[in-house]
């Protein structure tokens, strides 16, 4: 038995719309696992071969090594003073939906 929160949540978004948004994440998820895998092959192809670029009617490909600076944060947190780090400290919000796909 629905509880009148649930209801009310329940009223705001139609479960149609919930419905089609289920299939699209499915889709979705399933796509970008493929694009992930099929990615990593032509990136090491690319890489292992030496190739800096592959170009086509429909994409282009480019593959390049970058090197990138980072400080990870246990390690500012452990050394870096606590009034350096006021000083630098930003906090973006964002509003965010998220979900969980259950099978």
């Amino acid at each position: 038995m629905e509880s009148s929160s649930e209801k009310i949540k329940n009223d705001v978004v139609s479960k149609e719309l919930i419905e089609e948004y289920y299939k699209l994440k499915l889709e979705l998820n399933r796509m970008l696992k493929r694009e992930e895998l099929v990615k990593n092959i032509i990136k090491k192809s690319m890489y292992e071969n030496n190739i800096k670029n592959i170009n086509t009617e429909k994409i282009d490909l480019f593959c390049k090594e970058v090197e990138r600076t980072i400080y990870p944060k246990f390690m500012i947190e452990k050394f870096v003073p606590e009034e350096i780090k006021d000083k630098i400290r930003t906090i973006n919000k964002s509003v965010i939906l998220y979900s969980k796909l259950k099978k």
